[in-house]
């Protein structure tokens, strides 16, 4: 169980990572880059995908998982 809310969330930091290429100041990016994932992450992610680095971002399960509740309790 633990494995597949990993794996979806890296995946979600990639499309948010892809979303950041493209318009670095999308609110939507802004806004779950820090809230859901750790900002420093999504720019190391950033970077693998524009191929400076050879290094992923890694996502912290516990702010990813309180992030969603936040979300979820605010709307």
């Amino acid at each position: 169980m633990e494995q597949r809310i990993r794996r979806t969330a890296m995946v979600g930091m990639i499309n948010l990572a892809n979303l950041g290429i493209e318009d670095y100041m999308n609110e939507i990016f802004i806004e779950y880059s820090n809230g859901i994932y750790n900002f420093e992450q999504i720019k190391i992610e950033m970077d693998y995908i524009r191929g400076k680095s050879k290094k992923r971002g890694k996502v912290n399960l516990k702010k990813f998982i309180d992030g969603l509740v936040f979300y979820s309790n605010s709307y």
